[in-house]
């Protein structure tokens, strides 16, 4: 996938996740927030949209480590640009691969460590903690 391709479908996914991203949260309701992560999860998964995301990021990574600095600072700038999408959009959790793990940390540059690092890198470390930062983005 070209950069221009990855503009293209990171801007289709970025408007497939944007309602579920902004969508008030009603923090007054205790039980709501405490099945918020799982609520939210729910909301992605019912897009269809999950392994488009990925397949995306991937490409991210694969333009993104082979480009020079211009490159790359063209690529933090669409994750600045399709919040949504940098928000929802996740490589799964699974091979504890030196691949696997070069993979995440090259997505974790590109995304220029996130709206909030500290979310980025515990979410890198805890997917289960992703939840309170899905809270956060969506408040």
């Amino acid at each position: 996938m070209v950069f221009e391709e990855v503009e293209r479908e990171m801007a289709r996914l970025d408007a497939s996740f944007r309602p579920v991203a902004t969508k008030p949260v009603d923090d007054s309701d205790g039980d709501a927030i405490l099945s918020l992560g799982a609520t939210i999860r729910a909301e992605l998964a019912s897009l269809g949209v999950d392994d488009q995301a990925e397949a995306v990021l991937r490409a991210v990574i694969e333009v993104y480590s082979a480009g020079d600095e211009t490159v790359r600072a063209a690529v933090r700038t669409l994750f600045d640009r399709y919040p949504s999408f940098r928000w929802a959009a996740n490589l799964r959790q699974g091979g504890d691969t030196v691949a696997e793990f070069r993979a995440q940390l090259i997505c974790l540059s590109a995304r220029d460590q996130g709206a909030d690092t500290r979310d980025e890198i515990l979410a890198r470390h805890h997917p289960r903690l992703r939840e309170a930062s899905m809270w956060r983005m969506s408040r």
